[in-house]
C-alpha cells in the first residue's frame, strides 16, 4: 500500500512513497506541505511486526523517521504548529500498539516522550487505534481502556495524569470533536443499550444520548443483570462479567454457558455483546472472563500469556468457572461453552 495526492480538479495522481512496506494512516500537517504516515518498510519488516511513523514532503523525497526508539506505532495526530506529533506506540518488542499500546509525543531528532502509564491502554477500533485529537490550547484529548472500560481522556505535552472526561461502564467504538475542542461525539454501548450517539459537553461535562434506535426492542425484552467479580490467581487479579436473566430468581437452577474471547489481547468490555444478550435473555447465566492475556489490565498482564496460549489463561477461566459453578442457582448438569467471531478471531 502507498500513499498518493489526488489533484481532484485534474485528475492527477502523485505518488508519495514507493519501494517494499505497507504505508498507512496519512495525516496532513496543518500547513499542508507534509505527510505523517505509518509504515512497516525497514529491513525487520519479513521477520517481526513493527510500525514506525515518518514524515515526507508533499513534493515527494525519502520520508524521514519521527518514531525512532519505538518498536511500534498506529495512528498520527498532528500538533497545530506542526511542530509536533501525537502516536499510540510502545518501545516493548513483545507487544505491539494495540496490545498495550501508550500515548507518546514526537518531534523530529528527540527521543519518544511517553505521556501515559500503564493504568490507561489506548483504545483500539477494529484493529486500528482511535483517533488522537492536539487542540490550540495544548490539550490531547484521547481515548483510553482500563479493566474493561472506556474513558475520554484529555492531557498535555508536560503532564503524565490525564483527567477523565467522562466514561466509565461503557465502550466507545467511534469518536469525533468540534474544532475547539469543546464538545465531542462518541458511539457508546453499554451492558444495556447497544451502539447510540453522546454528545459530550467537555466544559461542563453534560452528556446528552441524541440517538435510540433500540428503544422499542429494549422495551421489550428487559436488560439482563450485570455482576463483575475477581479471583486471584497464580500472581495476577482476573476479572469476570456474569451476566444473569432479568427475573433471576437465586432459589431456581440456571443453565450457565462460558464465553471465551480471542486474541489472545482481546478483552470483555462493559459493552453489548448480542450473543451474552440474547443468552441471559433467554434463562442462561453468561460467564465472560478476562484471563491473563486480556487487553486494558497493563503490558505485563497482557504478556503474560505469550509462550503459554492455552496453560495459565485457561486454569484462569477454569477457576473462575468453578466459583461461579459452586453457587446453588447454577445447574451443573446444564453447562456449556459457546464460540463465536470477536474482534475478527474465533473464539472456542
Amino acid at each position: 500500500k502507498h500513499i498518493f495526492i489526488a489533484d481532484t480538479k485534474t485528475g492527477e495522481l502523485m505518488q508519495l512513497t514507493d519501494g517494499d512496506g505497507d504505508n498507512l494512516l496519512p495525516a496532513w500537517s496543518p500547513d499542508g506541505s507534509s505527510i505523517a504516515f505509518v509504515s512497516d518498510r525497514g529491513e525487520f519488516r519479513e521477520i517481526k511486526d513493527w510500525n514506525a511513523t515518518y514524515v515526507v514532503s508533499v513534493f515527494g523525497g525519502v520520508p524521514k523517521l519521527w518514531s525512532e526508539g519505538l518498536t511500534n506505532t498506529d495512528v498520527v495526530s498532528w500538533s497545530p504548529d506542526g511542530r509536533s506529533l501525537a502516536v499510540t506506540g510502545t518501545n516493548d518488542e513483545a507487544l505491539g500498539a494495540n496490545g498495550q499500546g501508550w500515548l507518546y509525543l514526537l518531534r523530529q531528532g528527540e527521543s519518544p516522550k511517553r505521556l501515559t502509564d500503564d493504568s490507561i491502554k489506548m483504545s483500539s477500533y477494529g484493529g486500528t487505534a482511535s483517533p488522537l485529537f492536539m487542540m490550540e490550547d495544548g490539550r490531547i484529548i484521547f481515548v483510553g481502556e482500563t479493566h474493561g472500560e472506556a474513558y475520554l481522556y484529555e492531557t498535555t505535552t508536560d503532564s503524565v495524569s490525564p483527567r477523565v472526561l467522562c466514561g466509565g461502564e461503557t465502550r466507545f467504538t467511534s469518536i469525533t470533536l468540534d474544532g475547539k475542542g469543546a464538545r465531542a461525539v462518541l458511539v457508546s454501548d453499554t451492558p444495556s443499550s447497544p451502539d447510540d450517539l453522546q454528545l459530550i459537553d467537555l466544559i461542563s461535562g453534560s452528556n446528552n444520548q441524541i440517538t435510540n434506535y433500540n428503544q422499542d426492542y429494549l422495551n421489550n425484552h428487559p436488560e439482563p443483570t450485570l455482576e463483575k467479580f475477581t479471583i486471584e490467581r497464580a500472581g495476577f487479579t482476573i476479572e469476570s462479567r456474569l451476566y444473569l436473566p432479568h427475573d433471576f430468581d437465586p432459589d431456581l437452577k440456571y443453565p450457565l454457558v462460558l464465553d471465551i474471547h480471542g486474541g489472545p489481547h482481546n478483552v470483555f468490555y462493559d459493552g453489548f455483546y448480542p450473543v451474552q444478550q440474547v443468552l441471559a435473555k433467554s434463562g442462561y447465566l453468561v460467564l465472560a472472563v478476562n484471563p491473563r492475556g486480556s487487553g486494558t489490565y497493563g503490558a505485563d498482564f497482557a504478556k503474560a500469556v505469550q509462550g503459554d496460549w492455552g496453560g495459565e489463561d485457561y486454569l484462569d477461566i477454569l477457576e473462575s468457572v468453578d466459583k461461579v459453578s459452586s453457587r446453588p442457582y447454577v445447574d451443573s448438569s446444564r453447562m456449556g461453552l459457546t464460540g463465536y467471531s470477536y474482534g475478527g478471531f474465533m473464539s472456542s
